[in-house]
């Protein structure tokens, strides 16, 4: 048996005999025709048998990876010569994607689809994950979150307050007309309580259930000011209404779910990368929920009749712990919260100011 012909497209490679891990060195051979493939051995000069080449097995080529040819008889060809695709042509979309793999100019068209698409997730896919996975979480599970954060929270870094109940009635009284005046189709579970917690400061914060935490150094640096007071609880309940603390919990789960989808196993690196996303987003989003807030807190205060100025005060506190820029800060700087609230007494009739 011949073992090449007139006019036969031969490429250079290694063949594995059937069940054998030994490296023959060979040469894949293609009729004139393009309808028959064999293999030839360099050191021992055997020659497999002529397959119809649509019986043959090309296997996908990744990258700069060698192509992998499987015969029926049991035969592995392996070469790194990529003109096979074009010789055997029994992968189209292998062929098309090693094209697109190889260096070349259309390279950076690839690329500039892949930024565009990883955009289009950011801006699109994962806000619609996130909003679909709120809408479908039901109350008893956000529930359920609310009570394991604050235990959490006791067993780490509370304390009990050291405020007694007449202390904080009127606090409460101030929550309580709030809330009345949120819109019904808003309602939620409310529930205030008051934690000493060092290290905080005069803080306040609203886990996504509706249980919202005052700080003791809130009230003993502010509780003479209620109107203050209930600026800073109108803006934790306008997180609560939006959702914000559940959305962004699902924001960050979706950057894992379709980086998953993509890539597969996330390994350490994509890991750490994973992290860094979260963190920027947390950083985007938080600052967007924060004004969001206290857009909300300014409208609820007015139509409980109270003075908005008070979250103003508020924000004149804190000015002197601003950064030079909130580039860095999951929170506006406060001089932009306060011109913010100016914009809006600005805008209010003369009787509501």
């Amino acid at each position: 048996m011949s073992s090449s012909e007139p006019n036969a497209h031969v490429i250079s490679g290694q063949a594995f005999a059937p069940g054998t891990s030994h490296a023959h060195p060979a040469q894949l051979h293609l009729n004139a025709s393009r309808t028959l493939v064999w293999i030839v051995t360099h050191d021992d000069g055997r020659i497999n048998e002529r397959h119809q080449l649509k019986r043959i097995d090309l296997e996908p080529q990744l990258g700069r990876l060698e192509a992998r040819i499987t015969f029926p008889d049991g035969w592995l060809f392996i070469t790194n010569d990529t003109t096979v695709f074009d010789r055997l042509g029994s992968d189209r979309f292998s062929h098309f994607r090693h094209k697109i793999q190889a260096f070349s100019p259309r390279l950076i068209g690839v690329f500039a689809g892949c930024i565009l698409g990883i955009i289009a997730i950011w801006k699109y896919l994962i806000p619609v994950l996130a909003t679909v996975a709120v809408w479908m979480t039901p109350p008893a599970a956000v529930q359920a979150i609310d009570t394991a954060s604050l235990r959490s929270i006791d067993l780490t870094i509370a304390n009990p307050s050291r405020l007694t109940p007449e202390d904080t009635q009127k606090y409460i009284a101030v929550f309580e007309t709030l809330t009345d005046h949120i819109p019904q189709q808003q309602k939620f579970t409310f529930n205030m309580v008051f934690r000493d917690i060092p290290g905080v400061g005069p803080n306040a914060f609203a886990l996504p259930g509706g249980t919202m935490v005052l700080t003791d150094a809130l009230i003993d640096e502010f509780g003479q000011d209620l109107d203050l007071i209930a600026g800073v609880i109108g803006h934790e309940i306008g997180h609560v209404v939006d959702q914000h603390g559940l959305n962004l919990l699902y924001r960050s789960l979706s950057l894992y779910i379709v980086a998953s989808l993509f890539a597969g196993d996330i390994g350490p690196i994509l890991d750490e990368i994973m992290l860094e996303g979260q963190t920027v987003l947390t950083l985007v989003f938080s600052k967007r929920y924060e004004t969001d807030a206290d857009q909300f807190a300014l409208d609820l205060l007015v139509k409980s009749g109270m003075d908005p100025t008070g979250l103003r005060r508020f924000f004149e506190a804190l000015e002197k712990y601003d950064l030079p820029s909130d580039l860095l800060s999951s929170h506006p700087l406060s001089s932009d919260r306060i011109k913010a609230i100016d914009a809006f007494m600005a805008q209010l009739p003369a009787g509501s100011r």
